[in-house]
């Protein structure tokens, strides 16, 4: 892990931390499979968790609409 993220001296980190690359998940084979057979499957979606230095993290949001 980056040091900036600060993870290596806090007694709340696990002993084990993973992360992926931007776009990657981690899960089980199962659900993996599970996925696969959704119609959206490789489609965009949203998604958490990634450093927040990768480009694709960078986002804005814009609402407009009245109640």
């Amino acid at each position: 892990m980056p040091e900036r993220f600060h993870y290596s001296d806090d007694s709340r980190v696990a002993p084990v931390v993973c992360s992926s690359d931007d776009g990657g998940i981690l899960t089980s084979r199962k659900r993996l499979a599970d996925m696969k057979r959704h119609p959206s499957f490789g489609k965009p979606m949203g998604a958490h968790g990634y450093d927040n230095q990768v480009e694709s993290m960078r986002a804005i949001f814009v609402g407009h609409g009245g109640v």
